[in-house]
C-alpha cells in the first residue's frame, strides 16, 4: 500500500476513536459524539475507509467532505447552544486532527491517481 492510503486509514481511525471521547465536559460530566450525529459521522467515515482502500478516491473525497460538513454543524451547535461554558476534551481535538489529515490525504491519494 502506498504512504498516502496508509496515513488516510490511520486518519480515519484515530477520527473515529474520536467519536468515543469526550467532547465536551461542564459540571463533571462529559458527552461524547455518538448522541446525535455521531453515527452518521461515524458510518461516512468508515464508507470512506473502504472506498479509498478500493481505490474509489472521488467517492471517498465526498464522503470525506460530507463528514466535515456534518462535524461542523454538530461542533458549532454543540459549542454555542448547550455549553458555552463547557471545557473541550481531547475528542474535540482529535476530531478536527482526523478530520484535516483526512481530507489531506484524501486530496493527495485522488492527485496521485492522476499522475
Amino acid at each position: 500500500m502506498k504512504k498516502e492510503k496508509v496515513a488516510f486509514l490511520v486518519s480515519g481511525g484515530i477520527t473515529i476513536i474520536s467519536l468515543f471521547m469526550p467532547i465536551v465536559s461542564f459540571l463533571g460530566i462529559s458527552i461524547n459524539f455518538m448522541r446525535g450525529d455521531g453515527i452518521l459521522i461515524l458510518i461516512l467515515c468508515a464508507l470512506a475507509m473502504v472506498l479509498s482502500y478500493f481505490n474509489k478516491n472521488k467517492l471517498c473525497l465526498v464522503f470525506v467532505a460530507l463528514s466535515i460538513i456534518v462535524s461542523i454543524y454538530d461542533l458549532s451547535k454543540l459549542v454555542s447552544n448547550e455549553y458555552s461554558s463547557a471545557f473541550l476534551g481531547s475528542g474535540f481535538y482529535f476530531l478536527i486532527i482526523g478530520l484535516i489529515a483526512m481530507l489531506i490525504t484524501s486530496i493527495l491519494n485522488l492527485k496521485n491517481e492522476k499522475v
